[in-house]
C-alpha cells in the first residue's frame, strides 16, 4: 500500500472515531431515551461507524431542539 492510501484510509478511519465517539456521546448524555433505545443506537453507532453514527448525530439533534411556541389561539379561553 503506498503513502496517499495508508494516508486516507487513516483520515477515513480517524473520521468514522471521531463521529462514533461524539455520537455516543450524544446519546448518553440524552435523557429522551429508554435504555433499551440508547442500547440499539450504541449498536447501529459501532456496527455502522459512518452510517449509524451519522444517523444518530441528526436524531439527536433534532431531539434538542425546543419545541415550537404555541399559537395564540390555544390559549384563548373566551366563550362562545
Amino acid at each position: 500500500m503506498d503513502e496517499l492510501s495508508f494516508a486516507l484510509l487513516s483520515l477515513l478511519a480517524g473520521l468514522a472515531l471521531g463521529l462514533s465517539l461524539a455520537a455516543t456521546y450524544l446519546v448518553v448524555i440524552s435523557t429522551a431515551y429508554t435504555r433499551r433505545q440508547k442500547l440499539l443506537q450504541y449498536a447501529a453507532i459501532w456496527l455502522l461507524p459512518l452510517l449509524g453514527a451519522s444517523t444518530c448525530i441528526v436524531v439527536a439533534g433534532s431531539d434538542r431542539r425546543p419545541p415550537p411556541p404555541a399559537r395564540k389561539e390555544e390559549f384563548y379561553e373566551g366563550g362562545m
